[in-house]
């Protein structure tokens, strides 16, 4: 996009790529669907969860591609998926709010909140870090017993 802005002088006129909500409210469009209707699922924060969000849709992120359960704990709250799984297994049966919103999605928003107020008290990097591994730690330790299905 860049180059071809460069080579007639000025950007496009609409981006429809992710993380941007236009290709999200087409889609809902061409659905007939309401954001609230919808549970968009992806493997990379900054693209599939940050647009999802982006446009009011719930998202479910799965630890199955790109970005790691690090990242996830790591996510600035516009990047922060509604749910997390370990993969997409059984999810057809699972289509709940109840059911998709388990133990590692429990875990990793109670870490999102001490990770967020130890940065907002002044954490310093060390500190952070010990507690960003004892998260890593703690949602491992879900993945490790297999009940974040």
């Amino acid at each position: 996009v860049t180059a071809v802005a460069g080579a007639v002088g000025r950007g496009p006129d609409a981006v429809a790529g992710k993380p941007h909500p236009t290709i999200y409210e087409l889609a809902l469009e061409r659905l007939s669907l309401t954001a609230g209707e919808v549970l968009a699922i992806g493997d990379r924060l900054e693209t599939d969860i940050e647009g999802a969000l982006a446009t009011g849709m719930a998202s479910l992120f799965v630890l199955t591609g790109v970005d790691s359960l690090e990242d996830v704990l790591r996510a600035e709250p516009r990047m922060r998926p509604t749910y997390i799984r370990a993969d997409l297994a059984d999810l057809a049966t699972q289509l709940t709010h109840e059911a998709l919103d388990g133990p590692l999605t429990g875990v990793v928003r109670r870490a999102w909140g001490q990770l967020d107020d130890a940065r907002a008290a002044g954490a310093s990097s060390a500190q952070f870090e010990t507690a960003l591994t004892q998260a890593i730690e703690a949602a491992r330790r879900v993945l490790d017993g297999d009940t974040a299905r």
